[in-house]
């Protein structure tokens, strides 16, 4: 196409032909805005498909019945010979055949884009507007129905009893003596549930793929020491079985896979591990996370509801989300000189989610690289660094900092200024739409808790301290503290910001933004020291 020039128009027309009778999943929102959207599909009443609506835009089809008729040609061969010779003659038929056609047609002008540069996102696909279609049953002239439809019963079933998934969980004779080892000197459930967990992750290694089904198989992938999901969390359930812990696997579909909306073997993509008490509580484990703890599922797994398997082939949803907030708690010394340098102690502790991803994004890096980059984000020159439990996982991560900066003390006519927080302070407020038609998903609920003691410069004293602010949101969704108080000659900072749930709904938008734009102006209020 030589004369293509920016500006110009293509309208392309092409044939999708295939052996599966399917309809593509039909998209309403982009990255950019759609001037225009002219959709029609067209259905032989010989089909029957289900619509499912997707996202938070919606377009409403007009619903159209029409009479179309096939012809049909056939050829016949006719001998009019006679005995031992054959003279055939060749005759062709026509016959014709009437359906009915339904058509819809999906129309609208000015769909708003929906970009993929929202914070606390976990996968944009889940709320672009658009209808997926499943073919459920077809019906032909002179034939009987045949149904595809499948509820969840179903779809478990089918995984379940596919060699590559149930079949599985049932080898144990490749682990069997090393298992006997493993569990000695046990003496309870959870002891015995560490043991199992813990030999599975040193033992085998995950190979980076997904899947509800093994790839290896389970005694090959134990032999090898690495394997996918399926290998690694089914072993894992086989052992915990073996040592009498009621343990059953959860199907999960991973943030990347999207949320299933219906029943369908492609909404699952990974495998966990579930063991249930006979008190009604229970614990998530998945084996493919060398960092990961019971009930402290990696960020990939984290993906609202899995779906628990029974050994009768039954299911039924489980929550995901752990109860547990991922935690960062830090407490900051600091004292202030004459010339407005700034030299402080800083230690900072991360447990349950947050210290699952710092293993995982930093345990890999040298402590002179992770020193330069606390030097940078925080805007400080380090003196000391120490990083503790960096691999003692029922510990929280503990980083150590001595420091000293320049840039955090403002004198203007005399008197310095300072924010309690100091690097800690939200500056900004993440949430900017006007509206937001889909959640935020901050994948975990979590808690950020600052803790700053600032000695008074010599020959100084305060002129103005930030009022005490205490807020929350509607259904206990999230809570804002900060205090600030003199003891002597040192101010002390108190902030907790929590939120309780992994989701927030659609409709709390404005709350919520309402709500961390509070955040952001208690955090920038400044302290002021006047000389005495």
């Amino acid at each position: 196409m030589p004369n293509v020039i920016e500006g110009c128009i293509l309208e392309i027309k092409y044939s999708l032909i295939s052996p599966y009778r399917s309809i593509d999943d039909v998209r309403f929102q982009y990255d950019i805005p759609v001037k225009k959207l002219d959709y029609k599909i067209e259905v032989p009443e010989y089909y029957t498909f289900n619509k499912r609506i997707k996202g938070y835009y919606f377009i409403t089809p007009t619903d159209v019945k029409k009479s179309e008729t096939i012809t049909l040609f056939s050829k016949s061969s006719i001998n009019t010979g006679q005995a031992g010779f054959n003279n055939s003659q060749r005759s062709i038929s026509q016959s014709s055949v009437s359906y009915i056609k339904t058509i819809l047609n999906y129309l609208a002008n000015n769909i708003p884009a929906l970009k993929d540069n929202e914070p606390f996102v976990s996968n944009i696909e889940n709320y672009r507007g658009g209808v997926k279609y499943e073919l459920t049953a077809t019906r032909f002239p002179n034939t009987y129905p045949e149904v595809f439809s499948s509820t969840w019963k179903d779809i478990v079933k089918r995984v379940y009893n596919s060699p590559n998934f149930g079949s599985e969980l049932n080898k144990t004779s490749y682990f069997k003596d090393d298992l006997t080892k493993v569990l000695n000197g046990t003496r309870n459930d959870n002891e015995k549930i560490m043991a199992i967990f813990n030999h599975v992750k040193s033992k085998v290694t995950w190979n980076d793929y997904t899947g509800k089904y093994t790839g290896k198989g389970v005694k090959k992938a134990y032999k090898e020491g690495v394997g996918n999901v399926a290998d690694i969390n089914l072993m894992l359930i086989s052992m915990l079985r073996v040592a009498n812990l009621n343990a059953k696997p959860v199907l999960v579909s991973t943030r990347a896979n999207g949320v299933p909306l219906f029943p369908t073997l492609d909404g699952f993509n990974y495998v966990i591990a579930m063991v249930e008490f006979t008190d009604g509580s229970s614990i998530l484990l998945d084996a493919t996370e060398k960092y990961s703890l019971p009930n402290i599922l990696p960020t990939r797994a984290l993906n609202w509801n899995g779906r628990k398997v029974e050994k009768d082939g039954t299911s039924s949803w489980v929550k995901l989300t752990s109860s547990k907030h991922a935690l960062e708690d830090n407490y900051l010394s600091v004292k202030i000189s004459d010339d407005g340098l700034v030299e402080g102690v800083l230690r900072s502790k991360y447990s349950n989610l947050k210290a699952l991803n710092y293993r995982k994004n930093k345990n890999h890096i040298k402590e002179d690289v992770l020193r330069g980059q606390r030097e940078e984000k925080y805007t400080i020159e380090i003196d000391e660094f120490k990083l503790l439990n960096k691999n003692k996982l029922l510990k929280p991560v503990v980083e150590r900092i001595k420091f000293s900066s320049e840039d955090f003390v403002e004198e203007i006519n005399g008197k310095l200024y300072i924010e309690p927080l100091l690097f800690f302070a939200n500056t900004t407020n993440p949430f900017k739409l006007e509206d937001r038609k889909f959640p935020v998903d901050f994948t975990t609920p979590w808690k950020d808790v600052h803790r700053v003691s600032i000695q008074i410069p010599e020959g100084y004293k305060v002129e103005i301290l930030p009022k005490k602010i205490a807020i929350g949101m509607p259904e206990d969704l999230g809570v804002f503290k900060f205090q600030t108080s003199q003891k002597g000659n040192k101010i002390n900072t108190v902030c907790i910001l929590q939120f309780n749930s992994a989701i927030i709904a659609p409709q709390y938008y404005a709350v919520l933004k309402g709500f961390y734009a509070k955040v952001v102006e208690k955090q920038s209020e400044k302290i002021v020291f006047v000389k005495i």
